[in-house]
C-alpha cells in the first residue's frame, strides 16, 4: 500500500487489492480532513450539539427524527458481503489515524458511518422542504392568489449544477469529453475531495480518478476509469425528481403509547425517547429528551402528538438502501454499460442525471458508434396512484389516505447524441414522468449555445470545454431588461441608467460596473413582489432556521422573475410600476465609494466553516481568504449572491473535465487539505475563483518550499558560487552576502524564491518576478499574465533521473498562480545550454537585449513559454 501526492497534495492511492486501496484511502482522508471527518460523523449521528452547542440542536433533532443513524445501519447491513468489506477497510483506515487502538475510541468511526455520511447528503438534497414551503404558502395566501404559486415553480433552490458530454466526433482527440460543476453551499473544508485510486491486483485492476464525498470510500458521482483506449467516465447533476412525499399525520397519545390515524383507522406508532447532549457556553454538557416517532408512512420529521405533524417517505428509507453497492462496480467499470448498470442496479437517491462517455460502444449492441455518450436518469422514483399524483407532487398528502405509492417508475428518461447538456432542467418531454418542477432553461440553453460555437470554430479540447463552465453571461435577465427598455418618461438620471443597462454586455464579471447596477434594480423589483399585498410577511420559515434556505422567498421570486414579468399582476403587484420604481430608486442612490463600484467588490465567495453554517463565529485560522467571483444565479457559473447582490455562499464546489484521451482537468474551491496550516489548504482557490481548472497530473518526488534566507544560506552559497553557476552572477559573493540578498528577495512583494526538493533533498532553486514591477520588464513587450522565472538546478547526484519531475513540479506550480498566462525567462545570451533546453521545451525566442538593471548587467536572450505549452509539459511523462 502507498500514497503518493502530486504538487497540490492530492492523494494518489495504490494498493495490491481492493481492500488495501480502501484502507489507504481512509488513512489519506483522515490525514487530510481529520476535523471535517469528525463533523461529518456527528452530522450522521445527530450529535453535533455536543460539539457546537445549542446552535446545532435543530440539525440533531432532524437527523434523529429522520432516523439517519438507523437508516445508515440498515443500509450497511443490506449491502453485499464484498461491499461491506470494502467499507470496513475504509473505516479501519480512518480509525488508524483518528482513533488508533486504545486511544480516543469515542471518536472512532463505526462500520456504518460512511453510509451515514451519504444519508446526510441525501437529506440535504431532499425535495420535501419545498413541499413544506408550498404547504405554508398555500395556507397563508388569499384564495384568489393561490393559483399564482404556479409562477414560483422551479428547482427546490435557486442556482444549480451543470454537466455536458461531447462525442469524439467533435473533439481534437477523437475521444469523448465530459465536463461539469456541482453547485451547492461552498464549505470550508470542501465537501468533495480529489483522489486517484489504483489497484494493482491483476485479477481486479483499476485506475480511477475522481471526486469523492469526504467520508465515503471510492469515487461516487464524478469519475474517470482509465483503461487502454480511454476507458469510461461519468458525472451527474441532480435530476430534481419528485421522489419523496410528506404526509400530514394525525397523532394522539394513548397512555404511554402514540397512535396515528392511517388508511385503515387507528394504528400504532413506533416510539422511543432519545437523549441529545448539548454543550453549554461554559463547556459543560446538559441533555435534551427527544421523542422519535415513525408511522406507517415513515419517520415523523416535524411536530408530534396533538399538534401538526409531518412524516417523510423516501425511497432510501423504504428500501433501507443508500446505494452503497454501487461503489465497487463503479471502480471496476470498463464500459458505458458497466457504469449504467452500477447506477441502474444500485443507486437510490437523490435521483440524478447521469452522463456517461466511453471510448468504446456498448458491448452486444450492433450499429452503435465506436465511442458512446449517453444521458440517463438513475435512482428510484415512486409510482403514485393516478388520482393522487398531481397533488402529491406539490403538497403534503393526508396520512389517512395512505401513501399513494404503488411501485417504482421503470421507464426513466434517457438520451443519446453528439452533445448532451444537463443543468437540472426539463431536458425532454418524458421528464414529466419523474416530476414537474425543474430549473429554468437558461443555463442549459447557454451551455448548448457555447458548445455549438466551440464546435463551429474547430475541434473541442478539454481546456476549451472547461471554459464553458466559467461563462458569466446573465441570460435570465433578458425579460427584466426588456421591461426596462419599455420604460418611457423617466427622470434624467433614470434615463441615463436605462441606457447604460441596455448597452451592457450582460456579463456578471468581477470588474463589471453595470452588473451591480442590474443586480440592484433586480433586487428592488424582487422586494416589490415579496413586500407586496400577496406575499407580505411570508418570507420566513415557521419551522426554524434549518429550513430557512427553502423559505427564502426573495431567492424564489428572483429565479421566477421571467415568469412573473410575463404574468398579469402576480401576487397583486403591478410589475411595470415596480420596474419603473426600481430604476428610479437605483438612479437616485448615492454613488458608491471608489473601489466598491464593481460586481466583484461585493460578490466574493465565502466558504462556510462548520461553525458559520450554524451561525457561530469560527476560529480565525479556519477562515480562508475571500476572493471575488464572477457569475450569478442563472449564469452557467451559478454563483448565487445573498440577497441577489451580496456575498456568494452557493456556487460550484468543484469543476471537472474527464478527457478519455488523458488530458483531464479539475479544481476545487480551496485545496486538498482541511488543515489551515497546510500549504494545500487553499492553493487551488485563486484558480477556482477565476473560473479556471488545473490539469490532472501524476505525482512526482519533487516538491517546493520557500527559501529560508538564513537557514538555507550555506546551501545557496555552495550552489551560486560554483563555476557552473557563473551566469547566476554571484560567484564572488560571501555566504553572508548571499543570505542578505535572499533576505531582500523574500521581503519584496513582486519577488519570490523557492527550494526544489526530491524526496526532501534540495536539488534546485526557483526565483520568480513580476515583470510589471521589476526593472527587467522594461526591456521587452509585457503582456498581462506574464511571470518571470529563473531556474538553477544543482549538480547533485540525487537530482539525476529526476530532472523531468522537478521541471514538471515547477510548471504545475506555475499553473496554479492566479492569472498566469506566459512564462518569461531571459538567460544570459552566452548560455547556449540553457537557451537550447528552453527551446527544446517549446519556448519561443523574443528580443536579445543588453539588460542593465540596478543590480546587474548582461546580454540577455528573452524566451517565452505560453500557458498552453506549460500545460502540455505537465501532462507529458
Amino acid at each position: 500500500m502507498a500514497v503518493a501526492r502530486d504538487g497540490f497534495g492530492i492523494p494518489h492511492v495504490l494498493g495490491a487489492s481492493v481492500v488495501e486501496v480502501a484502507r489507504e484511502q481512509g488513512r489519506a482522508t483522515a490525514t487530510d480532513r481529520a476535523w471535517q471527518l469528525q463533523v461529518e460523523r456527528r452530522r450522521a449521528e445527530g450529535t453535533c450539539a455536543e460539539l457546537f452547542g445549542e446552535a446545532a440542536l435543530e440539525w440533531d433533532r432532524l437527523a434523529r427524527r429522520a432516523d439517519l443513524p438507523g437508516l445508515a445501519q440498515r443500509a450497511y447491513a443490506a449491502m453485499s458481503e464484498e461491499s461491506r468489506a470494502f467499507v470496513d477497510a475504509y473505516v479501519a483506515g480512518v480509525n488508524d489515524v483518528l482513533a488508533p487502538a486504545g486511544d480516543a475510541q469515542d471518536e472512532a468511526w463505526q462500520p456504518w458511518t460512511p453510509l451515514g455520511v451519504l444519508a446526510v447528503q441525501h437529506l440535504l438534497f431532499s425535495t420535501f422542504p419545498s413541499k413544506l414551503w408550498r404547504h405554508h404558502l398555500a395556507g397563508a395566501l388569499a384564495p384568489e392568489l393561490r393559483d399564482h404559486l404556479e409562477l414560483l415553480r422551479g428547482e427546490g433552490l435557486p442556482g444549480g449544477s451543470n454537466a455536458v458530454a461531447v462525442a469524439g466526433s467533435l473533439t481534437a482527440s477523437g475521444l469523448p469529453i465530459l465536463a461539469g460543476d456541482p453547485h451547492r453551499v461552498i464549505e470550508a473544508p470542501g465537501v468533495y475531495a480529489q483522489v486517484r485510486l489504483v489497484c494493482t491486483d491483476p485479477e481486479d485492476a483499476f485506475d480511477v480518478t475522481g471526486l469523492t464525498f469526504v467520508g465515503v470510500p471510492g469515487v461516487q458521482h464524478f469519475g474517470h476509469a482509465a483503461h487502454a483506449g480511454g476507458g469510461v467516465a461519468w458525472g451527474i447533476t441532480n435530476a430534481v425528481a419528485d421522489a419523496e412525499d410528506l404526509y400530514v399525520e394525525h397523532l394522539t397519545r394513548d397512555g404511554d403509547a402514540v397512535v396515528a390515524q392511517g388508511p385503515a383507522g387507528t394504528e400504532p406508532v413506533q416510539h422511543r425517547v432519545e437523549e441529545i447532549r448539548v454543550r453549554g457556553a461554559d463547556g459543560g454538557l446538559c441533555t435534551e429528551q427527544l421523542e422519535v416517532l415513525r408511522t406507517g408512512r415513515g419517520p415523523v420529521v416535524l411536530g408530534g402528538p396533538d399538534e401538526v405533524a409531518f412524516s417523510l417517505r423516501t425511497p432510501a428509507d423504504v428500501l433501507g438502501d443508500l446505494g452503497g453497492d454501487a461503489l465497487l462496480p463503479l471502480l471496476r467499470a470498463r464500459t458505458a454499460a458497466d457504469v449504467l448498470d452500477a447506477f441502474e442496479d444500485h443507486w437510490v437517491s437523490p435521483v440524478n442525471n447521469l452522463l456517461v462517455a466511453a471510448a468504446a460502444g456498448q458491448p452486444g449492441q450492433p450499429g452503435q458508434p465506436e465511442h458512446h455518450v449517453e444521458h440517463r436518469v438513475v435512482g428510484r422514483v415512486p409510482q403514485r396512484e393516478a388520482d393522487r399524483a398531481a397533488a402529491l407532487h406539490r403538497l403534503p398528502g393526508d396520512a389517512r389516505a395512505g401513501t399513494g405509492w404503488t411501485g417504482w417508475v421503470t421507464d426513466l428518461p434517457r438520451r443519446t447524441g453528439e452533445v448532451l447538456v444537463s443543468a437540472n432542467d426539463r431536458a425532454a418531454a418524458d421528464f414529466a414522468r419523474i416530476g414537474d418542477e425543474y430549473a429554468p432553461p437558461f443555463r442549459a440553453a447557454r451551455i448548448a449555445e457555447l458548445v455549438d460555437a466551440l464546435a463551429a470554430r474547430g475541434p473541442i479540447t478539454p481546456a476549451t470545454l472547461a471554459e464553458v463552465l466559467a461563462d458569466d453571461k446573465q441570460t435570465a435577465g433578458g425579460p427584466l431588461l426588456d421591461a426596462i427598455a419599455d420604460l418611457a418618461d423617466l427622470s434624467a438620471p433614470a434615463a441615463t441608467l436605462r441606457e447604460r443597462l441596455l448597452a451592457w454586455d450582460r456579463r456578471m464579471a468581477p470588474d463589471s460596473i453595470e452588473a451591480p447596477l442590474f443586480a440592484r434594480v433586480r433586487a428592488h423589483v424582487v422586494r416589490a413582489v415579496v413586500d407586496g399585498p400577496g406575499l407580505r410577511g411570508l418570507d420566513t420559515s415557521p419551522y426554524g432556521e434549518l429550513f430557512a434556505p427553502w423559505f427564502d422567498l426573495g431567492a424564489r421570486v428572483q429565479t421566477a422573475l421571467p415568469a412573473l414579468l410575463a404574468a398579469d399582476r402576480p401576487f397583486g403587484v403591478d410589475l411595470a410600476t415596480a420596474v419603473r420604481g426600481a430604476v428610479e430608486s437605483v438612479a437616485h442612490e448615492p454613488e458608491p465609494e471608489p473601489g466598491t463600484e464593481t460586481w466583484g467588490a461585493a460578490h466574493v465567495a465565502v466558504p462556510l466553516t462548520p461553525h458559520q453554517q450554524l451561525g457561530l463565529q469560527p476560529p480565525a485560522e479556519q477562515v480562508p481568504p475571500l476572493l471575488p467571483v464572477a457569475g450569478d444565479t442563472d449564469c452557467v457559473l451559478a454563483a448565487r449572491a445573498l440577497g441577489g447582490r451580496g456575498a456568494c455562499v452557493h456556487g460550484p464546489v468543484a469543476r471537472w473535465v474527464w478527457d478519455l484521451a488523458g488530458a483531464s482537468r479539475w479544481v476545487v474551491p480551496l485545496g486538498a487539505s482541511g488543515d489551515p496550516a497546510s500549504p494545500h489548504h487553499h492553493d487551488q482557490q485563486a484558480v477556482w475563483a477565476a473560473g479556471g481548472t488545473l490539469p490532472v497530473v501524476r505525482p512526482t518526488g519533487a516538491t517546493m518550499r520557500p527559501v529560508d534566507p538564513d537557514g538555507d544560506a550555506d546551501l545557496l552559497h555552495s550552489w551560486v558560487t560554483q563555476p557552473r553557476a557563473a551566469f547566476w552572477g554571484m560567484t564572488e559573493r560571501t555566504r553572508d552576502e548571499v543570505a542578505e540578498i535572499y533576505g531582500w528577495i523574500v521581503a519584496q512583494e513582486h519577488l519570490a524564491a523557492y527550494l526544489l526538493e526530491v524526496d526532501g533533498h534540495p536539488v534546485g532553486l526557483l526565483q520568480t518576478y513580476d515583470p510589471f514591477v521589476d526593472e527587467i520588464g522594461e526591456f521587452y513587450d509585457r503582456r498581462p499574465g506574464d511571470l518571470g522565472v529563473h531556474l538553477l538546478l544543482a549538480d547533485d547526484p540525487r537530482r539525476r533521473g529526476h530532472t523531468g519531475e522537478v521541471v514538471r513540479a515547477v510548471f504545475a506550480w506555475l499553473l496554479a498562480r492566479p492569472g498566469f498566462a506566459r512564462l518569461v525567462t531571459e538567460p544570459d545570451a552566452r548560455n547556449d545550454a540553457s537557451i537550447a533546453l528552453l527551446e527544446r521545451l517549446g519556448a519561443e525566442r523574443g528580443p536579445r537585449v543588453q539588460l542593465r538593471t540596478s543590480i546587474s548587467e548582461k546580454p540577455a536572450q528573452f524566451l517565452f513559454l505560453p500557458r498552453s505549452r506549460v500545460e502540455e509539459l505537465v501532462l507529458t511523462p
